[in-house]
């Protein structure tokens, strides 16, 4: 171990680690290790940093990058309900981030443009043939169950089935509002 703290001493000097611009090192080697740095030692460090751009600012990552860490993503474990229902006890009772303020016209603009050319917006969405047959069977289904159910109005006590029950009668019955004497 020893040898270890020599050899540490004997580069860190013979490579100048302390004044050169190639290491971040601001004290010469001791050979004891790391450690949390000084007040001092950060306040050099931040003094070193100033004016400097990260070396990866402005870089996007490469493809082999990008597949590496969608390949991670996939490996990681499934989040258990047990923890998404801990971080939504979390969050509740937050204050939105955009609470009291409001967005500009640019914003507002810029918003409006990638709804219109998104592929997902669903109101420039136009469905395919294929789409309004499959949403045609769909309301036919729910029709046929719907109109199965008979309907009593609470207003004149008719009796009836489906949609002409839900158009003439409930909230729309003509009878609403007119009090009856028993």
């Amino acid at each position: 171990m020893k040898e270890f703290k020599e050899k540490g001493i004997y580069y860190s000097r013979l490579w100048n680690i302390v004044e050169s611009d190639k290491w971040a090192n601001l004290a010469e080697e001791s050979g004891e290790g790391g450690g949390k740095p000084s007040k001092e030692t950060r306040r050099k460090m931040s003094e070193k940093k100033k004016g400097k751009s990260p070396p990866n600012k402005g870089k996007s990552p490469s493809e082999e990058t990008k597949n590496k860490l969608s390949e991670s993503g996939k490996k990681r474990p499934p989040v258990s309900e047990e923890t998404k229902n801990k971080l939504s006890e979390k969050r509740k009772g937050r204050i939105s981030g955009m609470k009291g303020k409001k967005q500009s016209e640019k914003t507002k603009e810029l918003i409006r443009i990638k709804a219109k050319n998104s592929t997902y917006s669903i109101k420039h969405y136009k469905p395919t043939e294929e789409d309004k047959k499959n949403m045609s069977l769909r309301r036919k289904e729910q029709n046929q169950i719907y109109n199965k159910i008979i309907y009593e109005c609470p207003y004149c006590g008719k009796i009836g089935k489906g949609n002409p029950m839900k158009q003439w009668h409930f909230n729309n019955c003509k009878q609403k509002g007119i009090k009856t004497h028993d």
